[in-house]
């Protein structure tokens, strides 16, 4: 879909969010490891917010952002995380927009905005289905008098047949028995922390912009 430059244009954003509830419990606060400066102090961001950053490198084909913002909207009293918004600024305008919470109710979509059209995820994470995952592609317009805002469905796509954890424990298997490397999954892991580094150094500098490693 996004690669149909004809029908879907140009990717120029992509928003997404993904949250929890559990930090409102405060037995589940107090003992949880993502809570917990010492185990993970990159809290929301490196637990929630690695799926958002990975989601969106994805969306431009793996190009890394220029320059990213993070502001930390709340942290425990040693630092961590609880509550982030987040921005990865690319070249031409284009951008990505992300929000992690471990107080909000479990929230996990995300859009793929083109210049044309628009892919909708609602489960972008964990899939509702366990074998399936669904999409849609919408195209909006402008009614008569502008007193409507029609949306055209233009696509309800749906991947079915896999279930995700059972498909990374076999490619993992494929690997290691083959003695073979997939370059791929280096380079994007790597990708995906030169992000989450840079935006927890704007998160711990008030959301200063600060640019990618390597950029």
């Amino acid at each position: 879909v996004l690669a149909d430059c004809d029908s879907f244009g140009s990717v120029k954003t992509v928003v997404s969010s993904f949250s929890i509830p559990f930090g409102n419990d405060s037995a589940w606060a107090q003992s949880n490891v993502r809570m917990n400066a010492s185990t993970e102090p990159l809290g929301c961001l490196g637990d929630l917010g690695w799926y958002n950053v990975r989601l969106s490198l994805w969306a431009f084909d793996y190009e890394e952002p220029e320059e990213v913002s993070c502001h930390y909207l709340e942290q425990t009293d040693d630092g961590v995380p609880i509550t982030n918004f987040a921005i990865l600024r690319y070249s031409g305008g284009r951008s990505a927009t992300f929000d992690n919470s471990f107080k909000s109710s479990l929230r996990q979509w995300a859009e793929v905005v083109g210049e044309k059209r628009t892919v909708s995820m609602d489960d972008f994470v964990v899939t509702k289905v366990k074998d399936s995952a669904t999409f849609s592609v919408a195209e909006g317009s402008i009614g008569e008098l502008a007193e409507t805002f029609p949306v055209n469905i233009k696509q309800q796509g749906s991947i079915a047949g896999c279930v995700q954890h059972a498909r990374l424990s076999r490619r993992m298997a494929e690997l290691v028995t083959g003695g073979s490397v997939d370059p791929l999954w280096p380079r994007i892991s790597l990708q995906t922390q030169k992000v989450l580094i840079a935006l927890h150094e704007s998160g711990k500098s008030q959301g200063a912009w600060v640019k990618v490693a390597g950029k």
